[in-house]
């Protein structure tokens, strides 16, 4: 199965990522690398995020949806089931190289697409981030540029290695980096090929992202279960609370007809029996309170929000899927995902809307998502894009037929012609 198979590689060159560690520490001693954003308020101890979790892991609110690692000579090893393989082992030159970019030129698609032939690193993300909040989950600071990122490239040539990235115009830019190339070559040169390609590489591929990556063999894939957790929502419930910013010892509680309302003040939050849970904050001072202005505090204090959910989603996690900003106030958007692919549910798993710097809504969806021990197989993509035509693919786990929310679904891995549902 595929998802065993990317623990074997995890395994195969653990050894490899103490490079990227090294790099990372090596980045402090220096003072490369300044201080995470980080989310203020009354709250601001138990929402920031930090760049670390307690294995060491990268806590992000928005991993790359698909990576490749571009060995030189026309090899390629791609993943898009887990793309976190490359990402972890790559981490400490990504935040290397986004905390020393240089001023980006622009640059031709021949350009762009005969760098990715050379050896380096790809990562694409579902949703175009500002290069200062991927640095910023690295533990860098990228004060330099406001480019939006929606792809990037780590070029590694004899002795610089160059970011090349997309924009979410679809732009594409270089920039010198200060990554050492021999750092960057060594990391590549314990990966091995898989068989993947760029679409752009396959004159058999028609479909409408040239970038996208095409695996020799999908495998066998899990499918999942996904079920109602309201039951997980009442065990955790002051978890749920605090996350909010509720006082367990000050809320007044009504439950009614399967609805629990819980009102504290001008705050007040919905649990409904399928899942569903609505906070709304109109009070004259607000629970979440975000200190650091810009997108980059609003995801921080969004992020530890919506982890809450990773208490009762089991095997799933939520990660950022959209944004926008209109008329001073952020709107968020998050989705489940499992093992790098996201899980389309018939509402996001989670919308954080800050106006003024405070949170005032809440949505989340409270759903647990087991695997079922089963596989399927799924077509290749160059079949799947000639049947879909010009709309774009993803690969994603989806119900095969429309069902209520309240029961039990199973989902299989399929290839959804469109963009990433935000949920």
């Amino acid at each position: 199965m595929q998802l065993i198979r990317a623990h074997k590689e995890r395994i195969k060159i653990l050894f490899i990522a103490l490079l990227s560690v090294s790099a990372v520490l090596l980045a402090f001693h220096t003072g490369l690398f300044g201080a995470p954003i980080q989310a203020g308020g009354a709250r601001s101890e138990q929402v920031a995020t930090r760049p670390w979790d307690r294995d060491g892991h990268i806590q992000a609110a928005a991993r790359p949806g698909a990576a490749m690692a571009s060995l030189g000579d026309g090899a390629f090893r791609g993943h898009l089931l887990e793309p976190a393989i490359l990402y972890d082992l790559l981490s400490g030159h990504l935040g290397e190289a986004l905390a020393s970019v240089g001023a980006s030129a622009p640059v031709t698609r021949v350009e762009w697409e005969h760098a990715l032939t050379n050896p380096g690193v790809f990562f694409r993300y579902d949703v175009a981030l500002p290069a200062a909040v991927l640095a910023a989950w690295l533990g860098a600071q990228a004060e330099d540029t406001d480019a939006h990122i929606a792809s990037l490239f780590l070029s590694a040539g004899q002795d610089t290695v160059y970011l090349y990235y997309m924009d979410q115009d679809g732009t594409a830019h270089r920039s010198t980096t200060a990554v050492r190339a021999e750092a960057l070559h060594d990391v590549l040169a314990v990966l091995t090929p898989n068989g993947a390609q760029f679409g752009f590489l396959d004159p058999a591929y028609t479909g409408s992202n040239p970038d996208t990556i095409l695996l020799a063999d999908y495998g066998g894939l899990p499918t999942l279960e996904s079920h109602n957790a309201v039951s997980g929502v009442y065990a955790q419930q002051l978890a749920f609370l605090d996350a909010l910013g509720l006082n367990p010892a000050l809320v007044r509680q009504l439950d009614e007809g399967g609805t629990r309302t819980i009102v504290e003040g001008g705050t007040t939050l919905i649990i409904h029996e399928n899942g569903l849970m609505s906070y709304h904050c109109r009070s004259e001072h607000p629970r979440l309170v975000v200190n650091e202005a810009g997108l980059g505090g609003a995801i921080q204090i969004a992020q530890g929000i919506v982890q809450v959910l990773e208490l009762t989603s089991e095997a799933a996690s939520v990660q950022l899927t959209d944004w926008h900003y209109e008329q001073g106030q952020f709107v968020l958007t998050f989705g489940y995902y499992f093992g790098g692919l996201p899980i389309w549910t018939e509402r996001p798993a989670a919308t954080v809307v800050i106006s003024e710097h405070a949170v005032t809504e809440v949505t989340l969806f409270a759903r647990a998502f087991l695997e079922t021990g089963q596989t399927v197989s799924v077509m290749p993509e160059i079949q799947a894009a000639a049947a879909a035509g010009n709309t774009p693919l993803r690969l994603s786990f989806a119900a095969i037929d429309e069902t209520d929310d309240s029961a039990a679904i199973t989902l299989h891995p399929r290839w959804l012609f469109a963009e990433v549902r935000h949920g």
